[in-house]
């Protein structure tokens, strides 16, 4: 039969991913269980789409969040680089004060 579980694809799975054999053989189980017809219904295969696109949601959301601390750091080098050259310590504190409230902004975004 097609969808039995045979020592050969056991081997495959166990040389292809991290599972043990146990586990391979407990997963294959529940799967029996769960899906008698050996197919997953139409709920299941949504569900796994809406998981697949939810955690590449997360992936893009964690770049963007990046992105902005990049963002930030790197016009923190500017401010300094140029407090540097214009020795004006005021113009610094300002605007370090408003990249800090930039910071906190993004770090609560990612609560």
């Amino acid at each position: 039969m097609i969808n039995e579980l045979t020592s050969d694809r056991i081997e495959y799975l166990i040389n292809r991913t991290k599972f043990t054999r146990e586990k391979i053989l407990y997963y294959y189980e529940i799967f029996r269980i769960r899906c008698q017809s050996s197919c997953l219904s139409k709920i299941e295969i949504h569900l796994k789409h809406i998981v697949n696109f939810y955690f590449k949601l997360l992936i893009v959301y964690q770049m963007m969040v990046l992105f902005n601390l990049m963002n930030i750091l790197l016009r923190f080098i500017y401010i300094v680089i140029q407090v540097l050259h214009e020795k004006n310590l005021n113009g610094f504190i300002m605007r370090m004060i408003g990249m800090a409230m930039d910071l906190l902004i993004i770090m609560k975004s990612i609560k």
